[in-house]
């Protein structure tokens, strides 16, 4: 019975103690610091890092070999030039479209076409690795479609151009050779009659061999 006794007088102490504690705690202001509510409310309990809250632009793009290996496709997976297509051999002819004056200013870009959904690259020898230079052609692509600037901003002069339909067939045949016949032959166009919608070209063989 007294062992009990002091038990029960011991847990009273006890629970006095705390709760004489607590009153102390709730008069004193220097020990909990009143702050509004909101303030709970508006901080998360594990922030995130910067990089997850910032808006991060994201375009998934694909490559497709061509025949040739210096040529690359690049497809943004949106439209490019839609119903038409567009070459540009030398950074010189590159003035008509912002988009190629960038690519052009990537160490080792030799030529640009674009096409109505990809755009291909060329690349000035074989020495130079894809690896490296798919970055960099991966940044301006996504930058300038994120960018919102029109593809093209001049047109070509109406004394040098034919009709829509010829010039989409002019560069078709520019690709392909391009792409295909290149790397074996050096090609130049003799003659052009665009009211029959053909084209002569005569080759020169760039191979002993061949």
């Amino acid at each position: 019975m007294a062992t009990a006794a002091r038990r029960g007088w011991g847990t009273a102490a006890v629970a006095a103690g705390l709760r004489r504690r607590f009153c102390h705690m709730l008069k004193n202001p220097y020990t909990i610091k009143k702050q509004p509510l909101h303030q709970f409310v508006q901080r998360p309990l594990f922030p995130l890092p910067a990089a997850f809250c910032n808006p991060v632009r994201y375009m998934f793009i694909q490559t497709q070999d061509t025949p040739n290996p210096n040529s690359l496709k690049f497809i943004p997976g949106k439209p490019v030039l839609e119903t038409r297509t567009m070459d540009f051999p030398t950074p010189a002819a590159a003035f008509r479209s912002p988009l190629a004056r960038q690519l052009f200013r990537i160490e080792g870009v030799k030529s640009v076409f674009f096409g109505p959904d990809f755009i291909t690259v060329t690349k000035e020898n074989e020495d130079l690795d894809w690896n490296l230079l798919k970055p960099d052609i991966y940044a301006t692509i996504m930058d300038f479609f994120a960018s919102g600037l029109p593809l093209v901003t001049e047109e070509t002069p109406s004394g040098e151009a034919g009709s829509e339909e010829d010039d989409e067939v002019v560069a078709m045949i520019k690709e392909l050779l391009d792409t295909r016949i290149r790397l074996w032959m050096t090609n130049r166009m003799k003659k052009k009659q665009t009211h029959l919608k053909i084209i002569w070209i005569f080759f020169g063989h760039n191979s002993q061999t061949c």
